[in-house]
């Protein structure tokens, strides 16, 4: 990571998202870095198991592309 993110909105941006792992890592360092929101997007979102660790983590919301068909599945919803 390089800047300064403290007081500031944080989008991070990653090709694919499996687990959400890397995701939530460095939503966790910015966090201690003191961002204010963090965001995440991504374009392959496979996600094929339980969503909880992300919509336990840092990041307010969650941004996938349709290129993976997850048929009649809402991904993450959060109201913080």
């Amino acid at each position: 990571m390089i800047g300064d993110v403290t007081g500031r909105n944080v989008v991070i941006v990653d090709d694919f998202a499996i687990s959400g792992g890397t995701l939530i890592r460095m939503a966790e360092v910015l966090q201690e870095r003191g961002a204010k929101d963090i965001y995440a997007a991504i374009t392959h979102g496979v996600l094929p198991g339980d969503l909880t660790r992300i919509a336990g983590s840092s990041i307010r919301k969650l941004f996938v592309t349709d290129t993976i068909e997850i048929p009649g599945r809402v991904l993450l919803r959060t109201s913080r």
